[in-house]
């Protein structure tokens, strides 16, 4: 068989071969290299950039025509709705097209004072760790260079937003919180199943710790993570102090502390309010009932002798 060689030139020698001829060769094995999407998997992600913006509450986030999927802003909480904008802005700083339950996880963990934070706090969890975990798992996907990046939604992602709509439904909560979306990673078959087995969390223990922030509280507007917690944040513990021994016994106020408890025991208007200038001693009368208080739960009654007194 004859075969036919051609004989190319050198490079100095072909002035039309120029740079954007290079670039438009290597343009094919640019896409021969670069990692496959199938479209049936995914779904197109508009999320609101600018979250001062979200007081309108009417963005959609629109998925392909195949899908009757729709994510509107209306139905999270401002947190949770910060969290999956953000996630977008991950996605794009990694290069990566598809926005996964990862890059949610590290939005919720970079969100200063966020309720994802105080909950993993409560289990027992470092955040710090947590957040280099999410990392290292980022940084080892593919990255795709081009303008689409962190266009898509990917399916995990899609299918823990479901997810957190049903703990929403079983909570009886008016929004989608940031809560309900920690407890959809426990089933993320992706990502967050994997990293809470490892760091040893399980779906109760993130039960317990929501329980222990949210009380008994629904989620009923949209702001409901700032309420959380809103004794620790504002006020003392005072007779978590009297405990530890971290308050001054109280010598005297004896009428005005019985009085209180007196108040404190009635079946209605039982608040009772302390009014006077500054020193006269009403931080001592509350700091004298916190310590008769803690007297009464160590069984010692000596100072706690108010009959109809019987706090738990």
């Amino acid at each position: 068989m004859e075969t036919t060689t051609a004989r190319v030139p050198p490079l100095s020698l072909c002035p039309s071969f120029h740079a954007a001829s290079i670039r438009n060769a290597l343009l094919p094995l640019k896409s021969l290299i670069s990692f496959p999407v199938k479209r049936n998997s995914v779904k197109s992600l508009e999320l609101n950039k600018r979250y001062g913006t979200f007081s309108t509450r009417t963005k959609v986030v629109r998925c392909d025509a195949s899908s009757n999927v729709r994510i509107t802003q209306q139905e999270f909480t401002d947190m949770a709705w910060q969290g999956i904008v953000s996630s977008q802005d991950v996605a794009k700083e990694n290069k990566h097209q598809i926005v996964e339950t990862e890059h949610l996880m590290k939005a919720f963990l970079e969100q200063k004072n966020g309720l994802a934070r105080r909950i993993f706090s409560g289990a027992g969890v470092d955040n710090s760790r947590l957040l280099a975990a999410t990392v290292r798992f980022i940084q080892r996907q593919p990255k795709v260079h081009s303008k689409s990046t962190g266009s898509m939604l990917g399916h995990n992602l899609e299918t823990l937003i479901q997810r957190a709509r049903e703990y929403k439904k079983e909570h009886g909560d008016s929004f989608v919180s940031a809560e309900h979306l920690v407890l959809g990673f426990a089933q993320d078959q992706r990502f967050g199943k994997q990293l809470f087995k490892d760091f040893q969390i399980s779906l109760q223990i993130l039960k317990s710790a929501i329980e222990s922030i949210r009380g008994r509280q629904s989620v009923i507007d949209n702001d409901p993570e700032g309420k959380h917690e809103a004794l620790e944040k504002y006020g003392k513990d005072l007779t978590a102090m009297a405990k530890a021994g971290k308050l001054d016994p109280v010598i005297g106020r004896d009428e005005e502390i019985r009085r209180c408890i007196q108040i404190l025991s009635r079946r209605m208007k039982n608040n009772p309010v302390l009014i006077g200038e500054p020193g006269v001693g009403k931080t001592a009368i509350s700091e004298g009932l916190a310590h008769r208080i803690e007297n009464c739960r160590r069984g010692c009654t000596s100072s706690f002798d108010e009959p109809e007194a019987n706090i738990p």
